[in-house]
């Protein structure tokens, strides 16, 4: 009886247990289908649409070669050399260039422009007397009349989030890469499904042995899951959900769309706020060259950065990173992917780093924040998540550079000579070509960080002496009385002005010279003569040619603007004497020549808007009278650095109390406009000539400079006059010069000079 109970009793025992196993089987199989489902939808929704925000990539103005370029070989290699290319005896590959007595060898870069791709190409370039002579093809012998060079990638941001990546084709990356890629990551990539159960095994067994994690197992396929679905948390469920993803991932994918994907995914360490994803952005950030180029000493740095790239930051930790680079070249030459002479040779070396790069330093952030500006107005936010999104901007690499080095040098410079605190000025700079508008160099700080305040869009500040040549251009637009040779009173004067207390302008120097010429007035920035003129044709008259130049004035307007009190930003003046220096056409000013997404060109700026907005003939006058003060007058410091063939052309600005220091300064082919100040607003002792006029000077010294041609359209006589009258001058008068007249305007009676 007791048997037959206990037989019973094991019989409902055995029936339970094999329906809860059915159970526990059939919910198995369901959830894990219903797993394997929704990972794979996961994964299809991931890569079948856009697997990553492509950032937008900015690039300068593309270096362009031709025959008659001036520049000595010393200048040519320079730039190359900035643009990442490599030296070598014999230039054999991509990005090399070799160099001998008036010749050199080049071999270009491949890139997608705007017009369509240009090849890689070999070219031999001749040099004589300072110029380039000639350009050939290496292989057919043809002549080339133009050679253009991949451009600088100069900034790069993602619309939504702050990462960064270059994406590169698998067939684009090195094959030493790659080969070390798996070696040192990943060994049975090519035979796993995804999970390497021997790869876990043999991790916890050295974990064991160390007492510590020392070995991860997990495969490229699970860190790339890693990567892209963000699973940090070091939990079995992570684990497991990684794992399952990673099977299904290579189910759906095959090895080199997974190779494709981890080499564009990498993290690499961050720029600031910036994320470097991808071996593409990871070799332009670390090297300032494609990744295509890289040799095993190179490649060794990035592939150890993987496993740490904070820990083996080559410029935070370089000891760290050296360390870490000699493991992946000792692990080459174990699996005969490089020498052992290589191995040695690279071993000692010194790190590869490009040299104007260091960590959180952007050096282009504010140039950049201008072209994101109008760019934004140009696309919509749409456009601008469009994929492989190009931006070819107007930035010259030559130029822009000078305005770093000048504002960042000269600052300090002027700090140690006038005895103000170190770090406390400020500045900031902006340089165009003056008939196309196009912006080539703009600086916001001493010190280009991403973040820092950009003062040359947003520092608005008092312009001082900078108003004076649109006062004496209103006057010449007024009346035919008023000339370059007009005599103007510089004495003192009260004037009454309704509702404030009298007014009696001073000159900066507290002195009077009595009569002078307006050509004098203007060069020499004489206040009390302005005020005159001003306030004899009109203050609103004043105001609204300020206007028309691109200053925004606002009313009600007073008297005291005459002597600067407008407060505008540097690139408010920028546009203001473009238009001076354009012979009174106004064109505005950009950043932006063309767009591409995909390769296709979407937007293209042939030129800017331009329209006349003031008279050419009065303008030269103008332009006459800012030549003279560099000629005789503030700005004639520059004769002791530039040649006087070169006419250039200049302002000076000081404001009350010494507070803001400008210059305004061009060439035949350059304007370019400084401000230097502190951002407490306290004084700085510094005149336009002693602060900002020497950082234009050092930066215009390191540049291609053109003699400022004026030319008159036939509307202009040159006539001698008394300086002192204001007539012709005659034989017995001590003070003559030679002044330009529109026609008709010039003086007809002679002074009595005796």
């Amino acid at each position: 009886m007791a048997a037959r109970k206990r037989k019973r009793k094991t019989g409902i025992f055995k029936s339970l247990l094999i329906r809860l196993t059915v159970w526990i089987v059939t919910l198995s199989v369901l959830g894990g289908t219903a797993l394997f489902f929704w990972t794979d939808y996961q994964i299809r929704e991931k890569f079948n649409k856009q697997l990553w925000d492509i950032p937008v990539h900015i690039y300068s103005s593309p270096f362009e070669i031709y025959p008659g370029l001036t520049g000595s070989a010393d200048l040519l290699q320079k730039r190359l050399l900035g643009l990442g290319y490599r030296r070598v005896g014999q230039a054999r590959g991509v990005g090399e260039f070799s160099a001998a007595d008036g010749s050199m060898t080049l071999i270009t870069r491949p890139f997608e422009f705007w017009d369509g791709p240009q090849p890689a190409r070999a070219v031999n370039i001749q040099l004589s007397g300072g110029r380039i002579h000639s350009i050939e093809d290496r292989d057919s012998g043809a002549k080339v009349s133009l050679l253009r060079l991949k451009p600088h990638l100069i900034g790069s941001l993602s619309q939504s989030t702050h990462q960064d990546r270059y994406l590169v084709r698998l067939d684009d990356m090195p094959r030493l890469l790659l080969e070390t890629l798996l070696a040192v990551e990943d060994r049975r990539f090519v035979k796993h499904w995804g999970v390497d159960p021997w790869a876990i095994i043999r991790a916890a067994w050295a974990n064991f042995r160390a007492g510590r994690i020392v070995q991860g197992g997990s495969t490229l396929t699970q860190q790339l899951v890693k990567n892209v679905y963000g699973r940090d948390d070091r939990t079995y469920t992570r684990k497991f959900l990684e794992a399952t993803t990673a099977l299904v991932l290579e189910y759906r994918l095959d090895k080199r769309q997974i190779l494709e994907a981890y080499c564009n995914e990498v993290f690499l360490g961050q720029d600031g706020k910036r994320a470097i994803h991808g071996f593409g952005l990871g070799s332009q950030h670390l090297f300032g060259r494609p990744v295509a180029e890289l040799n095993a000493n190179e490649i060794a740095q990035l592939i150890g950065m993987i496993k740490a790239p904070s820990s083996y930051n080559p410029w935070r930790n370089p000891v760290d990173a050296k360390k870490r680079r000699a493991v992946i070249l000792g692990l080459m030459q174990d699996k005969n992917l490089i020498s052992r002479i290589d191995y040695e040779r690279y071993l000692n070396a010194d790190l590869q780093l490009r040299s104007d790069e260091h960590r959180t330093r952007r050096p282009f952030s504010s140039f950049v924040d201008v072209v994101f500006r109008q760019l934004s107005d140009r696309l919509d936010s749409e456009d601008l998540k469009s994929s492989a999104l190009s931006v070819f901007t107007t930035m010259d690499m030559e130029v822009q550079r000078a305005a770093q080095a000048a504002l960042s040098g000269e600052l300090t410079a002027i700090e140690k000579t006038a005895g103000l605190p170190p770090g406390s000025l400020e500045g900031g700079v902006v340089a165009l070509q003056p008939d196309s508008g196009e912006i080539l160099a703009l600086v916001g700080s001493r010190n280009s960080y991403v973040g820092t305040f950009n003062r040359t869009l947003s520092a608005r500040r008092p312009v001082g002496s900078l108003v004076k040549p649109v006062i004496y251009l209103t006057a010449f637009m007024n009346s035919k009385s008023w000339t370059l040779g007009s005599v103007v009173s510089d004495r003192p004067v009260t004037y009454n002005i309704k509702g404030s207390a009298n007014w009696s302008p001073k000159n900066y120097d507290e002195e009077f010279l009595g009569n002078i010429t307006v050509l004098d007035a203007l060069a020499q920035s004489r206040n009390v003569p302005a005020v005159k003129v001003g306030m004899k044709i009109g203050v609103k008259q004043v105001a609204e040619n300020l206007r028309k130049l691109g200053a925004p004035v606002s009313a009600p307007v007073y008297p005291s603007i005459l002597l600067g009190a407008l407060e505008l930003s540097p690139i408010e003046v920028a546009q203001m004497y473009q238009v001076l220096a354009n012979s009174g056409f106004k064109a505005d000013l950009r950043t932006i020549f063309a767009i591409t997404a995909d390769s296709r060109a979407i937007g293209r700026a042939t030129s800017s808007r331009v329209e006349a907005v003031m008279p050419s003939d009065k303008t030269y006058l103008t332009l006459y009278g800012l030549q003279e003060a560099v000629r005789n007058g503030t700005g004639s410091g520059l004769l002791n650095t530039f040649s006087p063939a070169l006419n250039l052309a200049g302002k000076t600005g000081t404001t009350d109390d010494f507070r803001d220091s400008w210059f305004v300064g061009m060439s035949g082919n350059i304007l370019a406009v400084v401000w230097v100040g502190r951002d407490d607003n306290k004084p700085t002792g510094l005149t336009g000539a002693t602060g900002a006029m020497r950082v234009w000077a050092s930066m215009m010294n390191q540049v291609n400079l053109q003699a400022l041609n004026l030319h008159s359209g036939g509307n202009i006589q040159f006539v001698e006059i008394d300086l002192d009258s204001g007539l012709r001058a005659t034989s017995g008068c001590e003070r003559v010069g030679r002044i330009p007249f529109l026609a008709g305007t010039a003086p007809k009676r002679n002074a009595s000079c005796r």
